[in-house]
């Protein structure tokens, strides 16, 4: 703790200090003892703000940030779970133009089976 420098803050010039030197001089101190005190904890009350105020600003940049990254996460998942969507429905695709393109072939045979049978 650096001890309080009372000269450096005087408000008040030392001419009209010497005047009244009788009833204004003590008072005069204590005003300049009064006002460094407030002055101290104006700057305690200050730093404490700034204090406050770099941990609200970093609690605001880290919630936008996990704000960011659970929208992102959300998208993810998403994207997974479309990815899954368009898995299955190929497949199901796949089965069902399998057995269509079988059952044309099938229906092809049958056809000149039957032509066949017909010109007999």
């Amino acid at each position: 703790v650096q001890p309080l420098q009372f000269q450096s803050l005087r408000f008040f010039s030392e001419e009209s200090d010497k005047g009244k030197e009788g009833e204004n001089a003590p008072k005069a101190a204590d005003e300049t003892e009064g006002q460094e005190a407030t002055e101290e904890e104006n700057t305690d009350a200050t730093n404490e703000k700034s204090v406050e105020e770099k941990a609200a600003e970093e609690k605001a940049e880290l919630e936008g940030q996990l704000a960011e990254m659970k929208k992102e996460l959300q998208y993810a998942l998403a994207e997974i779970e479309n990815t899954r969507v368009r898995g299955r429905n190929d497949v199901e695709k796949a089965r069902k133009y399998a057995i269509q393109s079988f059952a044309k072939q099938l229906l092809d045979v049958a056809d000149n089976l039957h032509r066949a049978v017909d010109s007999v």
